[in-house]
């Protein structure tokens, strides 16, 4: 069967180990980078919708903690780096809350605020960001 023929061929005389090309491969080095810095899924622009400020979050703003509204399917990492790269500070900490929605009532009518996800960035000592 002419299928079977491919794997059945036997290899040229001339063609050894010896006469092969090297193959080229990675380098540690740039492997171990590319796994470190995993890419953000999104834009820092995407990811953090807002700063959420109230009175509890801006006393948190002496202490280096701010708080901001992100992405339902943000992660610490993406949030750190989102911060970093649109604010241009080091993160130290990220600790991310879900805050779940609210039911409210008009008349009879019974609806649902919709929740959302926060996320508390404690920066390195001596960094600040200003909002706005």
């Amino acid at each position: 069967m002419a299928f079977f023929n491919k794997f059945l061929k036997k290899r040229k005389t001339g063609e050894t180990q010896e006469n092969r090309k090297p193959v080229e491969r990675k380098t540690d080095e740039a492997t171990e980078k590319s796994e470190r810095t995993a890419p953000v899924r999104f834009g820092a622009a995407s990811l953090i919708k807002r700063a959420h400020v109230t009175e509890k979050t801006s006393a948190g703003g002496v202490g280096g903690k701010y708080t901001f509204v992100v992405s339902q399917s943000a992660n610490k990492d993406e949030v750190a780096r989102a911060v970093k790269a649109r604010y241009g500070v080091t993160v130290r900490d990220v600790n991310i809350l879900s805050m779940p929605g609210k039911m409210r009532r008009r008349g009879r009518q019974i609806g649902w605020r919709a929740g959302f996800k926060k996320a508390v960035v404690t920066l390195k000592e001596g960094e600040t960001i200003t909002m706005q």
